[in-house]
């Protein structure tokens, strides 16, 4: 019965090879871009993902109000803020500041093993508590030596073979350029994976933040914006109540800030408004994504054109029965 019926629908429409053309163009079209707009809605919202109990992850913003400016949301803030807010309230379980190593704590590096020299775009100055934060998995060395010492280094994937080709990275002294003249050796501590296309960090290397820096006039520097910082938090904590708490330690030693924390899984899609957020990869506006979903019922009605078409060229109950003639 259903090879009968299959082969009288297949009959009826290469008797109509345009109107099949028009109604399987359509199908086929309405698939595809419902299936493309599934895929790239699945991805964005996808992000940061990897990040253990992301739920109670959330990055430390600043509301900044000086005199005589127009208030603005800034992703980036001085590197005594965390330490401050830290211990004074224990809701926060840990913090990580991560700084762009280069130009704001050295002016310039450049790596050399065996005579190779390369020279990093993408590395930054964290805190040790950074594997921990993001959940980083370590290709090799120990998770406990993660950048504990002043002149070590974690290395990417990607960046250790172009140091150390196929070879193991861990534990091994490279110099570490600053400028032409500055030298000094650093150990490998770790080697990490290259970090996922839907993380909003992306770097090729960490570098611990140095005890001279934290001294210095910048990491002293309340009002400075250097990188963004993160907080772990214990579960339930009341995160109005934790703001405007925040804000009044703060405001103890600068006024002129208030704190604002934002969920780590709505950074890469609902930081619009905020400015100073160079540590966003591929940000987005997320009325895209709601455009994007807007649109399926749309794409949807190509399908549903297409398939009521086809049986309007030559309905179920009306298509001709095989005769003798046919071959039966």
């Amino acid at each position: 019965m259903f090879f009968s019926d299959f082969r009288s629908a297949w009959r009826s429409l290469s008797h109509n090879k345009i109107y099949a053309l028009i109604n399987i163009t359509g199908l086929a079209a309405g698939i595809a871009a419902c299936l493309l707009i599934g895929l790239y809605v699945s991805n964005e919202l996808n992000f940061d993902t990897q990040i253990p109990d992301r739920a109670n992850v959330y990055r430390l913003n600043e509301y900044m109000h000086y005199p005589g400016t127009a208030p603005q949301v800034a992703a980036t803030m001085g590197p005594p803020i965390a330490p401050l807010l830290k211990a004074d309230h224990p809701e926060i379980i840990s913090h990580t500041r991560v700084l762009s190593a280069t130009p704001d704590i050295y002016p310039d590096i450049t790596l050399e093993y065996a005579g190779k020299k390369i020279k990093p775009t993408g590395l930054v100055c964290t805190d040790t508590s950074f594997a921990d934060m993001f959940g980083v998995t370590m290709l090799e060395g120990s998770r406990t030596d993660f950048i504990r010492d002043r002149h070590s280094i974690a290395l990417t994937a990607s960046l250790a073979r172009k140091l150390f080709g196929n070879t193991s990275a861990a534990g091994k002294m490279i110099t570490l350029w600053v400028g032409d003249t500055a030298a000094w050796p650093t150990v490998v501590s770790n080697v990490i994976p290259d970090f996922p296309a839907n993380s909003h960090l992306q770097m090729d290397g960490l570098l611990p933040i140095s005890d001279e820096f934290q001294k210095s006039f910048l990491g002293t520097n309340f009002g400075v914006l250097l990188g963004p910082t993160y907080l772990r938090l214990r579960p339930h904590v009341d995160i109005p109540a934790l703001d405007s708490s925040l804000t009044k330690t703060l405001h103890g030693k600068f006024q002129w800030l208030d704190m604002r924390l934002q969920p780590v899984s709505e950074i890469h899609a609902g930081s619009a408004d905020i400015n100073y957020d160079d540590y966003n990869f591929n940000k987005i506006d997320g009325k895209y994504i709601h455009k994007s979903i807007s649109m399926l019922p749309m794409a949807g009605s190509l399908q549903g054109y297409s398939i009521p078409n086809c049986g309007a060229i030559v309905p179920f109950r009306q298509w001709p029965s095989t005769t003798a003639e046919d071959g039966e």
